[in-house]
């Protein structure tokens, strides 16, 4: 009963002893975080009404979160899954469209769902992102992921949006609406699949990869930042680690004394 307790008995250690407790020490830094944020909120109710004014903000440290290298795979393997979409289903020349953006130029899902018409600016081969934050950026087109984009948009999407549901959207469903989603993920999970690749592939596992590939091509780091759309070239460093992996691999099977 929180109205008939003693707050004068507690203090913020308890907080230490508790996250420093062998049972919770052994939870993931993803379950700590959870405990904690509830925590957090809980004394916040505390404050407003008991008056306690305890602030827990600085008395634990949350365990560091471990840096893991982005996944990526080679172009042999893009290649394969975008191979894979070429059909005479109806949808395919959408979702051959979808896949060579997403590598071409970077995007992460959610870009991708929400790419509009108003953000095409085919003539000079770019698109406008707006990305994390409502930041906009602008990324190239290749001239392969173009080529499918316009024939998607000439052919199938003329029809689609006959149903007056696009809303000016770029990527429709076959009821003519914004693709949502979990069908943009159906898509890639579905030609991942067909492709035969048993690796852990994501639609974010494009954008690592086009990354990736610039960097190990030489790309300099702002250039990648900026087509990524990272607030902070400090995100963007990760993928020096995957270059500095690709330099060793080279070194030892080109060197003759490795």
């Amino acid at each position: 009963d929180l109205d008939n307790y003693d707050f004068s008995t507690y203090d913020c250690n308890l907080i230490d002893d508790f996250f420093n407790s062998k049972k919770i020490r052994n939870l993931s830094r993803n379950s700590i975080i959870r405990i904690f944020s509830s925590l957090k909120n809980f004394h916040l109710y505390l404050n407003e009404f008991f008056n306690t004014n305890f602030d827990i903000k600085n008395t634990f440290q949350l365990p560091k979160k471990n840096k893991s290298l982005p996944n990526s795979i080679s172009l042999e393997k893009i290649e394969s899954i975008i191979n894979s979409t070429f059909s005479n289903d109806f949808m395919s020349v959408r979702d051959t469209s979808i896949l060579t953006v997403a590598y071409g130029s970077g995007l992460r899902i959610s870009e991708l769902i929400n790419l509009h018409t108003k953000e095409l600016l085919l003539d000079e081969n770019f698109i406008r992102i707006t990305g994390k934050g409502n930041k906009q950026r602008y990324v190239p087109l290749s001239k392969y992921s173009q080529s499918y984009l316009e024939l998607y948009l000439k052919t199938l999407r003329v029809k689609l949006t006959s149903k007056n549901e696009a809303k000016g959207y770029i990527f429709l469903n076959r009821s003519g609406k914004k693709l949502s989603r979990m069908g943009m993920w159906l898509i890639f999970k579905k030609y991942i699949k067909k492709s035969g690749e048993k690796e852990n592939i994501t639609p974010h596992t494009f954008r690592h990869s086009f990354a990736t590939h610039l960097i190990e091509g030489g790309a300099d780091l702002r250039v990648v930042q900026e087509l990524l759309g990272h607030s902070s070239i400090l995100t963007t460093q990760i993928y020096t680690h995957l270059d500095r992996n690709y330099l060793k691999e080279n070194y030892n099977l080109f060197h003759p004394r490795p």
